[in-house]
């Protein structure tokens, strides 16, 4: 896939990869993806950039950061065997016998 550049020299190792699509905008300028999200800068403070985004609902969104944190604790949760549910049924039968007591 070749690089697509909006303005300037791309200077990002994805873009570069040909993985990223680098765009400049000004506040209150936006960037459409498809006909259903609309990326908005609204503020720049710093090396802040505020957006907003305009999605249907049933989008999920996420800081990156938080996304990667989700991603990795619906791995760790999907990485039980059998050995992990005897144990927990073995406990689970333990207490059963100690309230019997």
């Amino acid at each position: 896939m070749p690089i697509r550049r909006a303005y300037g020299p791309v200077s990002h190792n994805q873009a570069k990869e040909g993985k990223m699509l680098v765009l400049t905008r000004k506040v209150g300028e936006a960037i459409a993806i498809g006909d259903q999200i609309t990326i908005k800068v609204l503020e720049v403070k710093g090396t802040n950039i505020r957006v907003g985004i305009e999605a249907p609902s049933d989008f999920r969104i996420y800081r990156e950061e938080i996304y990667v944190k989700v991603k990795e604790q619906n791995q760790l949760a999907a990485q039980w065997d059998l050995l992990d549910f005897e144990k927990v049924l073995s406990l689970m039968n333990d207490g059963k016998k100690e309230l019997r007591h």
